[in-house]
């Protein structure tokens, strides 16, 4: 976590990943309309659409630490950031998620998310029989939402609103999740800070639209996952406060493959020096004129 110093209010970083040859960040997760027949929409999470990331790997120490995570677990839960370290990272600050700390609560946040997905699904789809099944655990539902996001939309809006977005919508045109019109705009996306949700399975989300692309199992064959210039996004609007994109600064590759005191370049051109915190994990500190370590 951070403070923004504008703002002087706690806003919750997570870090972006993206290969070297992607020129630029892009959320993703978005629903791509096609025949009715065919509309399928990941059940996996349910997380929403927009820009996804890791917590930074500090905070997701102090999580662990929080949770009891076993010495050996977490070596496992560092790996995910260390397999990536290469690619471009992008941060992004999150000041009003929803913000889940603990196995059960993502077991109760995907529960409730899919549940919304599946209804929606059967009432594109005329199903009935199915819509009637679903609205049987209504009530469970609710006290989910009750105790994980207070301050969201009423079912029966969001149902009602994203049905009718996705009728009314063209071919072609890229809907968000219905968990993102329960959300909005109260919340600006979701801090996942437990164990079960910090890898790149599942991950953290800041509701932001940047060069948007569908989910990967609606891509079509020889047809782009990016939005078309001719087609529309449809959802709630993104409030951009908090939205601050930071791109890497410090050297491409991660401090712990150096000794101390090493000096590298930046992605930003600039001098930085290998340093250790505390709690004995390295990290990049910009060099600033008055430093008197000696480049290795």
């Amino acid at each position: 976590m951070d403070v923004h110093p504008v703002l002087a209010t706690t806003q919750y970083a997570i870090i972006n990943f993206r290969p070297s040859s992607a020129v630029s960040p892009s959320s993703s997760e978005y629903i791509r309309k096609v025949e009715p027949s065919k509309l399928v929409i990941h059940t996996r999470h349910g997380l929403g659409s927009g820009m996804y990331g890791l917590l930074l790997l500090n905070d997701a120490e102090l999580a662990w630490e929080e949770q009891n995570i076993s010495p050996g677990e977490r070596v496992q839960l560092r790996s995910h950031y260390y397999t990536r370290e290469s690619e471009i990272q992008s941060f992004y600050y999150i000041i009003n998620p929803v913000i889940i700390d603990t196995n059960p609560k993502l077991d109760d946040f995907i529960k409730m998310s899919t549940w919304l997905i599946n209804v929606c699904l059967a009432q594109v789809k005329q199903n009935k029989d199915n819509f009637l099944h679903l609205m049987k655990n209504f009530r469970q539902i609710s006290e989910i939402q009750k105790k994980l996001c207070p301050l969201s939309q009423p079912f029966q809006k969001v149902i009602t609103e994203w049905t009718k977005a996705y009728k009314n919508a063209n071919y072609g045109d890229f809907i968000k999740q219905p968990i993102n019109y329960l959300l909005q705009p109260e919340y600006d996306g979701i801090y996942n800070s437990c164990s079960d949700g910090n890898h790149f399975t599942v991950g953290s989300i800041k509701f932001i639209d940047l060069n948007p692309r569908d989910q990967r199992q609606n891509f079509l064959h020889g047809i782009s996952p990016f939005l078309p210039d001719y087609a529309k996004l449809i959802g709630p609007s993104v409030h951009q406060t908090g939205g601050s994109i930071i791109n890497r600064k410090a050297p491409k590759i991660g401090a712990k493959k150096f000794r101390l005191n090493t000096i590298k370049r930046g992605l930003d051109n600039n001098k930085w020096v290998c340093s250790k915190r505390r709690n004995g994990t390295k990290y990049w500190r910009k060099l600033d004129d008055s430093s008197h370590v000696k480049s290795k």
